[in-house]
């Protein structure tokens, strides 16, 4: 455990990864992973499991404690990569969407739940289905996304906490003429920064983990079943958009008059804001008198991982 950031030894990294216990570093066209290989998600060709007890079963999973190429893809171009809480999804600039990992709910678009040890390519978006090298791609806990030639995005695996999986990749049409810039998902959330036409958006839906982290406010709804608007980001430029399993992150256009108007989460100002009561505030130190501050835009909530 470091609890500073140490650098790793994977050099020239364009994207990372993060699952929830391992990463995937994308360095000149080539993939490393690092960490639980359980399920096959460091997609090295193996679960890593042998049996720790002698006179006994007790399965173990031993670590990849350093990035490690993933040879399955060495001779690809890879040019995207996404990992969800045990999988992942690479694109290459051939074409191909390659997907691994944990093979649950069909979240690896390969028509069986099997989890794949290494890369494994997805027929579906194959043939008359050109995948560009900068398509959109995304992961979930139970789910996948990819966009095509054209901007039309794809889904498949467990999009919602009720309802059927889509085994295979499968049009999403609700967001059908959007012209997407960038998607994430969380546990059972998801959320996009888009455009269509002249509109400006940033969309969001799926089941709340209770921490209002879809964003449509204190009086807004909590869940959504279909893709919804974030009224206090409407029109706001959204360059990216990030979601853990209950907070949301979204990148905006700092100069938007809508963005003057929203809260900043400051320490420091809620140190100030702490009851001068002799309380401890979040930073260890008493607490001061009130005060309050806004700056610029924030959009987040707290909450807690959870693996599935």
């Amino acid at each position: 455990m470091h609890l500073a950031p140490v650098k790793v030894v994977v050099g020239k990294v364009s994207a990372v990864g993060v699952g929830a216990e391992f990463s995937v570093w994308l360095s000149e066209g080539k993939l490393y992973s690092a960490g639980l290989p359980q399920y096959g998600q460091l997609g090295h060709g193996t679960d890593g499991s042998y049996n720790a007890a002698d006179s006994s079963v007790k399965i173990v999973f031993q670590p990849q404690y350093t990035p490690k190429l993933i040879t399955a893809l060495a001779e690809k171009d890879v040019t995207r990569l996404a990992c969800g809480q045990n999988h992942s999804v690479a694109v290459a600039s051939d074409g191909g969407v390659w997907t691994w990992g944990f093979g649950g709910y069909g979240r690896l678009g390969h028509r069986v739940q099997q989890d794949e040890y290494k890369p494994r390519l997805v027929e579906t978006l194959t043939g008359r289905l050109v995948v560009p090298p900068d398509a959109i791609v995304a992961a979930g806990q139970t789910s996948s996304f990819c966009s095509i030639v054209g901007g039309q995005l794809f889904a498949w695996g467990k999009l919602k906490v009720s309802g059927d999986n889509l085994m295979y990749p499968t049009p999403y049409l609700e967001l059908a003429g959007w012209d997407i810039r960038s998607l994430a998902c969380g546990s059972t959330t998801f959320a996009v920064a888009a455009t269509y036409g002249a509109e400006k958006s940033t969309i969001t839906w799926g089941h709340s983990n209770g921490y209002c982290e879809l964003g449509y406010g204190p009086g807004g709804k909590k869940s959504s079943a279909n893709p919804d608007k974030c009224p206090s980001l409407e029109g706001v430029n959204t360059y990216q958009v990030a979601m853990g399993f209950g907070h949301s992150l979204f990148l905006v256009d700092p100069d938007h008059p809508k963005v003057g108007e929203l809260p900043v989460w400051d320490v420091a100002a809620e140190d100030a804001a702490a009851p001068a009561n002799g309380a401890t505030s979040k930073s260890g130190k008493a607490a001061a008198a009130p005060a309050g501050k806004r700056k610029a835009a924030g959009a987040a909530s707290a909450g807690a991982r959870k693996r599935k």
